[in-house]
């Protein structure tokens, strides 16, 4: 699967999806960024990195949009291997805790960052699923054992910090990945 956009595994489902109801039509990508409010996001874009990996076909017609796709066999090999991909718990937390340090370096260095925040980037979603909030507490205490991040105690229910007097940081711990 592409990893040029957090959306195009989502993309993919949703084309799927929208395949299934009219099977031989071009699908408009443009709905799919409206529907996830992706205003930064162009469909135009969407569509073409997915026609590049030869997942999709598009319609190229008198000067239209170019956002009108139909998935190619190989795109519908492609959503079955992230469906299967979405049943792998291995992979699954790895990605969550490869999402997490990566967005904990990026974003949060030397400030206690807000796990909530984290849940509003692409990264919350592996094979096109969002992870779970037992994934993401699992995650979290996979990696304060190990020592790279300092243990922040997350609600599994809510994915919300629980506010208790000992909570100690998320932080990234410096120097310890090599």
């Amino acid at each position: 699967m592409p990893q040029g956009s957090g959306y195009l595994a989502r993309l993919l489902l949703w084309l799927d999806g929208s395949a299934k109801q009219t099977p031989s039509a071009y699908i408009d990508v443009a709905p799919f960024v409206e529907q996830l409010q992706l205003g930064e996001e162009d469909p135009a874009i969407l569509a073409l990195q997915l026609e590049q990996h030869g997942l999709v076909e598009i319609l190229r017609a008198m000067g239209g949009n170019k956002t009108h796709v139909h998935l190619t066999d190989p795109g519908r090999v492609a959503v079955r291997q992230l469906k299967d991909l979405q049943k792998d718990r291995a992979a699954r937390i790895q990605h969550t805790m490869d999402a997490l340090l990566r967005w904990l370096f990026d974003t949060a260095s030397d400030q206690t960052p807000d796990p909530a925040l984290f849940l509003a980037t692409p990264c919350w979603y592996f094979a096109g699923t969002e992870i779970s909030g037992t994934e993401l507490h699992q995650a979290l205490a996979y990696l304060a054992e190990h020592g790279l991040i300092h243990h922040i105690d997350i609600d599994p229910a809510s994915n919300r910090r629980r506010d208790l007097p000992h909570t100690a940081s998320m932080k990234a711990t410096q120097g310890r990945l090599g």
